[in-house]
């Protein structure tokens, strides 16, 4: 259970005012089966469920929860043998079935077997970013296949870039491909969606140390190591704002004083502001539709400093970081009511 496999947010929709129904439902069964699921009690989720196929014995719905409660057990056999019962109805919760088993026999060692069951499952549900993730996933940590997972996480981000996972597994192809500035940019957009969640610190941690690559003190001067030179802009119109940004990350180092978060909101305003001219050169359509445009427009509207306070809420220990929020509310509002204008959400 490596990956994600779906949210419960349709389910549970599916499932709204369950509770107020007859307690003799189908509705009733499941959403009960669902609450004990979500407290790790497997088995008693999956004896409401049964109690709710007696009432109707065809909901596909129940069906994908009976197997997603057997595979959370480790059970594979019968949580392949609910998850067949759904796809081969051809009725409801095909997406989340697919999922669910290609996971499976990709936990099983049948990663071929895998990889048809998600490719089937996509000429289905074209727009289905989480089966592009998890195909991603598979090629990348099972097949080895770099580029084909990339390919997939840019998928995904091209049909829903609130995708947190995406996000990170490709800064981590990124990274394996020693491309700086392509790593960061995911890594920024990831700390956007989960600020404070079990990962945070450690892809801060990983985003600080990437503005830093590059760049060292010596006893009597600071030493610049560029990730590529002018010629390579033809190619990868990033290597001169990865220029502009180590040259920016030197003339800091020697700033002993300045603090930390000052330093992270410094590189990266010098960052944002690079992506503002790059976006206007010819460069590939998703990095610019997904990251430049983006932090570009974000720097233009005066964000950044929110921005990366706001990204830096995994830093517990720093008290500057903690004083900020105490008095810019305001100005965490504004950035939000900011990012929802951008994307045309209310």
């Amino acid at each position: 259970m490596r990956k994600s496999i779906f949210t419960l947010f349709l389910l549970c929709a599916a499932w709204s005012g369950a509770v107020a129904q007859d307690s003799h439902s189908a509705d009733y069964y499941a959403q009960k089966g669902i609450e004990l699921h979500e407290k790790g009690d497997y088995k008693g989720a999956i004896d409401y469920y049964m109690q709710a196929l007696k009432v109707d014995s065809g909901s596909s719905l129940v069906k994908y929860e009976i197997a997603y409660s057997y595979y959370a057990m480790e059970d594979y056999a019968n949580a392949e043998k609910y998850a067949k019962m759904v796809l081969d109805k051809n009725a409801g919760s095909m997406e989340p079935a697919y999922i669910l088993y290609a996971n499976l026999l990709d936990d099983k060692g049948q990663t071929e077997e895998a990889i048809k069951v998600y490719a089937k499952g996509l000429k289905q549900f074209k727009q289905s970013y989480l089966l592009h993730f998890n195909l991603g996933t598979t090629l990348l940590i099972k097949k080895k296949d770099v580029a084909g997972a990339e390919k997939q996480f840019k998928e995904a981000l091209t049909i829903n870039p609130t995708h947190s996972g995406s996000h990170l597994m490709l800064a981590q192809i990124m990274m394996y491909k020693d491309q700086r500035v392509q790593a960061m940019l995911p890594l920024y957009y990831y700390l956007l969606l989960s600020p404070r969640g079990s990962k945070s610190g450690a892809v801060y941690k990983t985003l600080s140390e990437l503005m830093m690559k590059g760049v060292s003190k010596g006893d009597s001067s600071i030493n610049i190591t560029f990730q590529g030179d002018v010629d390579d802009a033809k190619d990868n119109p990033f290597v001169i704002t990865d220029m502009i940004l180590s040259m920016k990350t030197a003339l800091l180092v020697s700033e002993k004083d300045k603090k930390d978060i000052d330093k992270f909101v410094d590189i990266s305003e010098t960052l944002f502001s690079s992506l503002s001219e790059l976006e206007k050169k010819k460069m590939d359509p998703f990095w610019k539709n997904t990251y430049a445009k983006f932090f570009s427009a974000m720097h233009k509207a005066g964000l950044n400093e929110t921005f990366c306070y706001y990204i830096s809420q995994s830093q517990d220990d720093d008290i500057y970081v903690r004083n900020w929020f105490k008095i810019n509310d305001n100005k965490v509002t504004d950035l939000s009511k900011w990012y929802k204008q951008y994307y045309g959400l209310k």
